[in-house]
């Protein structure tokens, strides 16, 4: 059987010059092409890189600015007579200033807050037997704190704030066990427990009647936040600075100490800040008090304080461009410790015409 016959209209033998020279041209064009994108390739490249290295070069400036801010900040408190802290002091007045061409004409504001003069949440525990235990009167003291100070009631909604106070105090404590109006590990949702004291207030965020963002409760977390520390349990609030609210938390002899009481304290330091605790002695509300209760009364009070927070922030052209919140302990011997650094966290209060925290 024959093969199909393969027909031709060109001759057969080697390639014309004509077609061969197309091909060349066509060869030519890729290579052209393909060397236009990978310059191109190569440009946006080196812009991308440029570009995140521009950013690099910002966050260090701006860090810089921040830890140069702060750096005033601590040297204000290192200058402090530790003996007594109260909100005549320098330290409580904040500071702004203008920087030059070296610091692109910046203005730096510094505000620095007493940390022992805002309620501490880790009172709502102690340490007993082994274990955190709920403290009831605090739970009591917490409630009136939140209903007075921080004003959830705004607005006009009816806020249940005996389950914040009952439900943190549960979130807090060692066992597993639910309070009443408490929370416990299987109520959370996906929640962390923390079932201890915490370290950092932010860690409050994570109990559900703390999002960030408004909740049932009508307020902001972090509009709560920076009106409370995160401290030892058995860190005293210092009573030159401590606002009424928080000292009416007090507890003297397994109550909470009196509107009576607490009018007399405010009143002793209402002059002159008390640089001893003995002065509490001589107040008429207390000369027929035990002298047991008395001392305990007193060992929850200090005239001066060792854990404050810095803020430091950076503006240019009347826009923040940079903030720091910094949280030191100052030590007997006038040292600075440094215990957590959290930049980009905002103003305690805007606008941030007052930064006295008294």
């Amino acid at each position: 059987m024959n093969a199909w016959p393969i027909t031709s209209s060109r001759p057969v033998g080697p390639e014309p010059a004509q077609h061969q020279s197309g091909l060349a041209l066509i060869m030519a064009i890729m290579l052209v092409g393909f060397a236009i994108a990978l310059v191109a390739g190569i440009s946006l490249l080196g812009r991308y890189e440029n570009s995140i290295s521009q950013q690099v070069r910002d966050q260090a400036k701006m860090r810089h600015f921040l830890l140069s801010t702060e750096a005033v900040g601590i040297r204000t408190l290192k200058d402090d007579d530790i003996a007594v802290d109260s909100c005549d002091e320098a330290w409580a007045q904040g500071q702004m200033f203008e920087a030059d061409e070296a610091f692109e004409n910046a203005t730096f504001r510094i505000a620095i807050e007493d940390a022992q003069a805002n309620y501490n949440i880790n009172r709502l525990v102690a340490f007993d037997n082994g274990e955190w235990v709920t403290r009831p009167l605090q739970v009591t003291a917490f409630t009136n704190y939140l209903n007075s100070a921080l004003n959830i009631n705004a607005g006009g909604q009816t806020t249940p704030v005996n389950e914040v106070a009952a439900s943190l105090a549960d979130w807090l404590d060692t066992d597993d066990i639910a309070q009443i109006n408490g929370l416990e590990r299987f109520d959370y949702a996906g929640h962390n427990v923390a079932n201890q004291p915490i370290t950092q207030i932010e860690e409050i965020y994570a109990h559900p009647f703390f999002e960030q963002q408004e909740n049932r409760f009508g307020f902001q977390s972090s509009t709560v936040s920076v009106e409370l520390a995160a401290l030892a349990p058995s860190a005293a609030m210092n009573v030159n600075t401590a606002p009424d609210e928080v000292l009416a938390s007090l507890e003297l002899a397994n109550a909470l100490i009196s509107q009576q009481q607490l009018s007399a304290i405010t009143g002793l330091r209402s002059n002159d800040p008390i640089t001893s605790l003995s002065q509490i002695d001589s107040l008429s509300v207390f000369r027929n008090t035990n002298k047991d209760d008395l001392a305990e009364l007193k060992q929850q009070l200090a005239v001066a304080s060792e854990y404050f927070v810095v803020y430091s922030q950076v503006e240019r052209e009347d826009e923040t461009i940079a903030t720091l919140r910094t949280l030191v302990k100052r030590e007997q011997n006038g040292t600075i410790l440094i215990l957590e650094r959290r930049f980009g966290n905002p103003w305690p209060r805007k606008p941030f015409l007052n930064p006295s925290p008294c």
